[in-house]
């Protein structure tokens, strides 16, 4: 009382066979590689800047944001630079202690 079963099967066979040389340097697939890495991350960054642009108006204004500290050292190398207190970045009269309330008070050079 054995049922015997017989499969037909169809389809795709696909064999894989490595080849090559271990420890040789080819520059050009370094080049070739380097390449592609550098165009893939250039591409990535297009596409979420496109859709960054179509989600939201303010996308580079969020992404470029611009909260002052720039002009801040561009402030303090102006102040190096001065004759008033040079190699200080900043001036040294606008110093100021704090008092027990946490408001400048009175300056170093008074206090020393």
């Amino acid at each position: 009382d054995e049922v015997r079963v017989e499969r037909e099967w169809h389809g795709f066979s696909i064999e894989f066979e490595g080849s090559g040389s271990v420890g040789i340097l080819d520059p050009l697939a370094m080049i070739a590689a380097l390449t592609n890495a550098f165009v893939l991350v250039g591409m990535s960054t297009l596409a979420v800047d496109q859709i960054g642009q179509l989600i939201s108006e303010q996308f580079y204004d969020d992404k470029y944001e611009d909260d002052g500290e720039r002009e801040g050292l561009e402030s303090m190398l102006a102040a190096m630079a001065s004759e008033k207190s040079p190699g200080v970045p900043f001036d040294p009269k606008a110093l100021r202690l704090m008092n027990e309330v946490n408001r400048p008070g009175m300056s170093y050079e008074t206090a020393i």
